[in-house]
């Protein structure tokens, strides 16, 4: 389900808003995407990796948000 044309302008507004505030020059890695969203919210994302014994073939993961910090726990090598 899409979303009405009005509400997708102004969620595209809103998250353009959001990344030109992290101040990332034009081409920046996964790294400084990283270091950029754990300043700006000011506290660590710590990324941990998970073990899938082979059972996942493509990338994904899950968030878990504490008041001290953000764990993304990630189903590929980190």
């Amino acid at each position: 389900m899409s979303l009405p044309e009005n509400d997708e302008n102004r969620l595209r507004a809103w998250c353009e808003e959001q990344v030109d505030l992290l101040n990332l020059p034009h081409r920046f890695s996964t790294r400084e995407l990283r270091e950029a969203i754990s300043e700006r919210r000011g506290k660590p994302i710590v990324l941990k990796p998970l073990a899938t014994l082979g059972a996942v073939d493509a990338p994904c993961g899950m968030r878990l948000e504490l008041p001290e910090t953000a764990f993304e726990i990630s189903l590929i090598d980190v």
